[in-house]
């Protein structure tokens, strides 16, 4: 009996040594709670900390809340001087307001929250105003000029309605009935500095107003959420006076549409009166005698260098490695712990963006070390402030790291932004190095793998940009499947619609996988030349050359004669063709097919014009190709030169925004085009440069397509050397690829090779026709980019 129980006692005594042992197993044997996640997002995104802006008290306070947290589970600080926070500035001003603002006219109220009104934060606050609405047409005071429109009219104590803009901008849109405008010519009064908002301001507040409500005549700009940011500053007002800086059509009527028995025509005829009396500087103001009451913000905090309160904070805590080598390198997991804070009134919880993704990164924290997992490489958790004002505190650690990182010991970064809805987690950047992918797969339950979509991926509109963009395996994992994400960036982004078991598994994966990183000694999880290996991977090559048919590449508009191109027009015209009222919204329509540049779409000789160059002109019009495909001479427009037609035809084709592109061109032909060009153009598959030709494509600023034959990398790299000595630069040279075969892997050799020889990333990004920015096309912008201009208004 004795023996069974000394048996029992040390079983129990070497289970409890076990469970107080560090896991160092590569299977976490860890259960995830998708509603202890589901509980810290309720906490986190509730109404008390106000949409979490940065550098608010309410932000403040929730920060608080996570160090607490941090402390009790045991994490280490990973910020500045031994702490938890890492300072951030944030460079964009903003205004953070307390409280609903209120517009209430005869009896009517309206919301700021439907775009019916906007206060202005140079308003005072914590205050609320009434008074009678007093129309002041433009709100100009200058009798020295002729025109003052607070003239008979007492504004004081009352709030004054005022046009936006500069009478002089009037123009009435005119209809059969109208009769002869007159004012089409403009006054020779200068009304600039009078026509500014702060003018108008500071004018009512002279003359005694209450308030001042502005609105805006213009349609096009006359949207609540087409905003111009302007500049944020502090109420310089000693009295109670609020700004409505604009207000919606629907409520500028219900002021001034007094007369109940006027038609909507009526209105807009008697207002077109009004407008062209004040242009010929005739006041119109008068009192409405509708009663209004406007309550502004209650409290608002102005945010920026200016206002000496731009510094936010990162959240950063780690739990170091084991290992006296691997505890150098790091796997970093973080989310954005900010949101959009409070807009008139209406709290922006941000329960999925991003409160979700913070939530999941202190739960796996948490797990960690509950369950006393150590990990041979050290493990660092960041909650980023300001990512909705730019990726602001990602961007910021990347480039200033503290606790002694170095970005380059930096094996993976898993970022979660928005986590909490749907059924798939969609992990772009997974792929990026599959080596890694293969150690994060690593014994993760069937489950869990089946939910995740991994593929390649690149810098985006999230914090993992920081880190992809340096090389570095950053996975951007996103929650989707059934439903999207209704709520972004919305007031109903709210705990309630989250589901706990997506969370779930979106915890279980991150835990696993960091597990997994933290703790390989096989695989080489710093990869040699990673910055390097990635950037060829992004690199994207415009493929100019027409006869390759590859998804993506140029264009060419095929007919067989000259009248299939006639027949194709004229289809084209008809189709677009509208009454003449609209005559100026179907032009917009047509235009906004061709917004990409236009050289993108080409034809292929000039014959199917049957080299009729006002025919061209026409058809270029109504297709809207921007590129004509030249192969050697035609005979007709080139012939060893410019014929007599030819040389009427390169002007007639510049002016039209179309470039030529000669392929495997004549040297005495090219000679003489470059001598008469005016613009830039595009040769290919021409190799017999001498010092003159290159002193006129140099001059020209001609793009020259240097022939890429993926199973000849060799040949490609010695001939862009070449050129690149010849022309002393790489300003205009483009790549010409001939074959697809192999081409992925083919532009990665040669990548690495132009980079190897010195090339800079610039450059090369530059002769594939692509910029290092998502809006830039390398060398390709030299080329007129063929977007035409919306016609006039007639």
């Amino acid at each position: 009996m004795k023996k069974y129980q000394a048996i029992t006692i040390f079983l129990l005594l070497l289970n409890l040594i076990l469970l107080t042992l560090p896991t160092l197993a590569q299977k976490a044997n860890v259960p995830v709670d998708g509603n202890k996640i589901f509980n810290t997002i309720s906490y986190m995104a509730s109404d008390q900390f106000l949409g979490r802006k940065p550098n608010t008290p309410e932000f403040y306070k929730l920060q608080d809340w996570v160090v607490k947290q941090y402390k009790s589970w045991g994490l280490e600080p990973a910020g500045e001087n031994g702490t938890f926070f890492q300072s951030v500035p944030i460079t964009r001003e903003y205004a953070f307001n307390y409280g609903t603002p209120s517009l209430v006219i005869n009896g009517r109220k309206f919301f700021s929250h439907y775009g019916d009104f906007r206060i202005d934060t140079k308003s005072t606050t914590g205050k609320k105003i009434k008074g009678k609405i007093v129309f002041a047409g433009y709100g100009i005071s200058a009798p020295d000029k002729g025109l003052d429109e607070y003239a008979g009219v007492d504004v004081k104590g009352k709030i004054v309605l005022v046009l936006k803009g500069d009478p002089n901008n009037f123009k009435p849109r005119r209809s059969w009935m109208s009769g002869r405008d007159t004012t089409k010519e403009k006054t020779s009064e200068d009304w600039k500095k009078e026509a500014a908002d702060s003018t108008k301001i500071q004018t009512a507040h002279n003359k005694g107003a209450a308030g001042i409500i502005f609105y805006n005549t213009e349609k096009e700009t006359n949207s609540f959420f087409r905003r111009s940011r302007s500049k944020l500053e502090v109420s310089p007002f000693q009295r109670d006076f609020i700004i409505v800086s604009q207000v919606s059509e629907k409520v500028f009527h219900w002021a001034l549409w007094i007369d109940p028995q006027m038609s909507s025509r009526g209105f807009t005829t008697w207002m077109n009166s009004v407008r062209k009396d004040i242009k010929q500087k005739k006041a119109r103001s008068f009192d409405t005698r509708l009663k209004a009451e406007i309550t502004g913000f209650k409290k608002t905090l102005l945010k920026g260098k200016e206002f000496n309160d731009n510094k936010g904070q990162n959240i950063i805590a780690k739990i170091t490695g084991t290992d006296p080598e691997l505890k150098n390198q790091y796997v970093v997991m973080g989310a954005h712990f900010d949101h959009l804070g409070v807009t008139n009134g209406q709290i922006y919880n941000g329960a999925e963006d991003n409160a979700s993704g913070s939530a999941v990164v202190m739960e796996v924290a948490r797990l960690m070390k509950v369950h006393n997992i150590q990990t041979k490489r050290t493990v660092i958790f960041c909650l980023w402030t300001a990512e909705e004002l730019g990726l602001v505190g990602s961007r910021f650690w990347v480039n200033n790291p503290t606790d002694s990182v170095k970005m380059d010991q930096v094996v993976t970064y898993f970022n979660m932004d928005m986590v909490g809805l749907g059924d798939q987690l969609n992990a772009p950047g997974a792929l990026n190095f599959p080596s890694i992918w293969e150690v994060i797969k690593r014994d993760q339950d069937q489950e869990i793998i089946d939910v995740v979509k991994h593929r390649e991926g690149g810098p985006g509109g999230s914090d993992h940009s920081a880190f992809i963009e340096l090389g570095i395996e950053a996975l951007a994992l996103m929650t989707g499947g059934s439903g999207g994400h209704p709520d972004y960036h919305d007031t109903g982004d709210d705990v309630g619609k989250l589901n706990p078991e997506i969370l779930r598994k979106t915890g279980k994966f991150v835990l696993q996988g960091v597990i997994n990183l933290a703790n390989e000694i096989e695989t080489q999880l710093l990869i040699a030349d990673r910055q390097n290996i990635y950037d060829a991977m992004r690199w994207r090559i415009t493929i100019i050359n027409p006869e390759l048919d590859v998804e993506g590449s140029w264009s060419v508009l095929k007919f067989e004669d000259y009248t299939a191109l006639t027949d194709s027009i004229l289809q084209k015209i008809k189709k677009i063709k509208q009454p003449k009222d609209d005559s100026n919204s179907s032009g917009r329509m047509m235009w906004r097919r061709f917004s990409r540049a236009a050289y993108s779409t080409g034809i292929k000789g000039v014959e199917v014009f049957d080299y009729d160059i006002n025919f061209m002109k026409v058809a270029k019009e109504v297709l809207g190709f921007g590129r004509i495909d030249f192969c050697g001479d035609d005979s007709v427009w080139f012939n060893q030169g410019l014929t007599e037609q030819g040389a009427v035809a390169l002007p007639a084709m510049e002016k039209k925004s179309i470039v030529p592109h000669f392929m495997n061109p004549q040297k005495a032909t090219l000679e003489d085009i470059l001598d008469r060009a005016k613009k830039p153009f595009l040769i290919s598959s021409f190799t017999d440069f001498d010092d003159s030709l290159i002193t006129l494509i140099n001059e020209k600023k001609v793009l020259v397509g240097i022939d890429f034959d993926p199973t000849d990398i060799d040949n490609c790299v010695k001939q862009l050397e070449s050129l690149k000595t010849k022309f002393e630069d790489t300003d205009n040279l483009l790549l010409n690829i001939t074959s697809k075969t192999d081409l992925d892997n083919a532009k990665k050799i040669l990548y690495k090779e132009l980079i190897k020889n010195g090339w800079e990333k610039k450059e090369i990004y530059a002769i594939g026709g692509a910029g290092t920015t998502r809006r830039g096309r390398g060398n390709l912008d030299k080329l007129p980019s063929g977007r035409p201009q919306s016609p006039r208004r007639r």
